[in-house]
């Protein structure tokens, strides 16, 4: 599970702008919305971003993107992903000498882990991988301009694979590469992360049109099918032809760090609509194609319930951008659901991603109640502000932070602009007052 996420000095974000995942000591919805891990530490399983638009929100699941991208892909013969990945705030005339700086703390296999990574166009300047005890701190890996130190059970395995990290490659990327069993199985952590941007795009259909074929998700994904309320009763999928899928595709040995995925395919994917008579009996079906025939949403929703589904199957994060762009109010509510549930998250999965519905703010529970939507279900530690100051920067805050009481009207304070310092109630629309 993901603990904690700041970045420095990348994209729009100057100082340190944290994540955090960890629950804070309130007492909204602490059996749903909570993980508690064997050593007490409690973790939110969900966390919706909201923000004006340009505040932030895409730039911090881009800095997340780019530190997987650094530990995964990291350098090749063709370029060197420190300098692709090296994309400084340019507001500050000293951002574009400084370098990018990522730290992350997540829980993996049991122990709580923290890594650490500072670089610029041409090198990595500094990393670090540390465990955090319940009292204390272990550095398990230190890499500064000096050298490298290790504890003293990875010593053996690294100290030989030293020579070969080159100054711009992340030593766990390396590490891992040369087979060295404990980057290895960090890695998988970094490997099971899921981040989307495009989730209306192709492959990502094509990607769910596989699971569903698969025995191991099909029965639940007939079941986000059937309570999507989507128009029709049910799918065929039927495989084309074998095509390479490319999307999304990480240098070789990490592929080999977990266990193969099965060869990709090229799906017709039908949706089935019941014919009726007049009386309303039915008389047949008919088959649509998904793609020609259907919504933007049921194509969007049919795309997005893939990674739903691995990522409540397996426990991993999934880390979405605009996940709400042509989801109704209602869809959006039952994939929250999912994941703040003791039923259906029995793994620790975690959910975040950034809208701008502000459906999910609602907190009115008797109007909720007469409602099929139905939200209300996040705590104020769930919901993270993003904003812009008058300096240009991102800033990160959860209503916990700010202040909000757990009884107030969160959507009625967010349209008001409340939860912002710099934008008092009253000034976000002026509109036509000049003619």
């Amino acid at each position: 599970m993901l603990v904690r996420f700041a970045a420095k000095n990348f994209l729009s974000f100057d100082g340190w702008a944290t994540l955090s995942m960890q629950a804070a000591s309130i007492r909204e919805y602490r059996v749903e919305n909570i993980r508690r891990s064997p050593d007490g530490l409690e973790v939110l399983k969900s966390n919706v971003l909201f923000g004006h638009n340009g505040s932030g929100k895409t730039n911090l699941i881009k800095a997340l993107d780019a530190l997987q991208s650094l530990v995964l892909n990291s350098a090749s013969e063709s370029f060197m992903e420190s300098a692709r990945q090296y994309q400084p705030y340019l507001l500050n005339e000293l951002g574009p000498q400084l370098p990018c700086h990522f730290k992350i703390e997540f829980l993996h296999l049991g122990r709580h882990l923290r890594y650490e990574i500072a670089f610029n166009r041409s090198l990595i300047l500094s990393e670090s991988l540390t465990e955090i005890l319940t009292r204390s701190e272990k550095d398990l890996m230190v890499r500064t301009a000096e050298g490298f130190a290790f504890a003293k059970q990875y010593r053996k395995d690294a100290i030989m694979r030293v020579p070969f990290i080159l100054p711009n490659e992340p030593a766990l990327y390396k590490l891992a590469y040369l087979r060295t069993e404990w980057a290895i199985e960090i890695l998988t952590w970094f490997r099971n992360l899921v981040i989307h941007f495009d989730l209306d795009s192709h492959d990502a259909i094509q990607n769910s049109a596989g699971l569903l074929s698969q025995k191991e998700h099909n029965k639940m994904l007939l079941a986000f099918l059937q309570n999507a309320k989507l128009g029709f009763s049910s799918v065929s999928i039927d495989r084309d032809a074998a095509k390479p899928n490319l999307s999304g595709s990480i240098s070789g040995f990490v592929d080999r760090i977990a266990a193969s995925d099965p060869p990709k395919a090229y799906y017709l994917i039908g949706t089935r609509h019941k014919v009726l008579r007049s009386d309303g009996s039915q008389v047949g079906e008919v088959e649509f194609d998904l793609m020609a025939n259907e919504s933007m949403g049921a194509r969007k929703f049919f795309a997005l319930m893939g990674p739903v589904a691995v990522a409540l199957k397996n426990g991993h994060p999934l880390v979405i951008d605009e996940m709400d762009s042509h989801l109704s109010s209602f869809l959006i509510n039952m994939i929250l659901k999912l994941f703040n549930s003791t039923q259906f998250n029995t793994k620790g999965a975690q959910l975040i991603f950034s809208t701008q519905n502000t459906d999910v703010l609602e907190q009115n529970f008797d109007k909720a109640q007469e409602s099929e939507v139905n939200f209300g279900y996040l705590r104020r530690d769930q919901i993270s502000i993003f904003e812009k100051t008058d300096l240009g920067y991102s800033t990160i805050r959860s209503l916990h932070d700010i202040g909000i009481r757990s009884d107030a009207s969160y959507r009625k304070q967010y349209l008001e602009g409340q939860f912002f310092k710099d934008k008092p109630p009253g000034t976000q629309l002026r509109l036509f007052e000049d003619f």
